[in-house]
């Protein structure tokens, strides 16, 4: 049997350790496991990687570029149209890396596995509290925030079979319902 080359191997592995983490959770996969599927020895997955950590920083590195420039996106926005930025920007962040995210769920101690994942938790953060209505939000206003936050993951994970376009405009629909906002007044996602 014939070697495949090392970007193609790398990137097999990324595709194998993308599979497994999203359909048996990352703490489920093992190292063998990856190096099984790809027919690889487990010598061989690590030298292209050195931990599991490693591939899943690989595969969610896209998601952590997106909320760089979504975190300035949002600062920059002016404090009266921040809700409804903050309702855009978290409908494209989750509707564009569905399966990053998906990938993560389930991680309960975020800090020991990726910068990327500590830095999606600054993002679920900062956004909740300008959902959640500032420094000093009504509990309505709380539950309608971690009701969308929680709503917008689930809805990405569980509606895998529509396309980006379709659940993103379900997406803010219902979050413009929950936030009182007039969709109308919501733009496409942002680039």
């Amino acid at each position: 049997m014939s070697r495949p080359p090392r970007d193609a191997l790398r990137r097999e592995i990324l595709t194998v350790s993308g599979r497994l983490f999203t359909t048996l959770g990352f703490r489920a996969t093992s190292l063998q496991m990856i190096a099984d599927e790809v027919s690889c020895s487990k010598a061989s997955l690590l030298y292209h990687f050195k931990s599991k950590a490693a591939i899943l920083d690989a595969l969610i590195a896209g998601l952590g570029d997106d909320l760089e420039q979504m975190i300035v996106r949002l600062e920059e926005t002016p404090d009266a149209d921040q809700l409804a930025r903050a309702l855009e920007l978290s409908v494209a962040l989750v509707v564009r890396h569905r399966s990053a995210l998906a990938m993560l769920r389930g991680l309960d101690e975020i800090a020991e596995v990726s910068a990327v994942a500590i830095r999606s938790q600054e993002w679920a953060d900062r956004a909740r509290a300008i959902l959640a209505g500032g420094p000093e939000p009504t509990p309505l206003r709380q539950a309608a925030a971690l009701t969308l936050e929680h709503g917008l993951l689930g809805a990405c994970l569980a509606l895998p079979d529509l396309t980006d376009e379709e659940l993103a405009g379900c997406l803010l629909q219902v979050g413009a319902r929950i936030l009182a906002l007039d969709p109308a007044g919501l733009g496409p996602l942002p680039a």
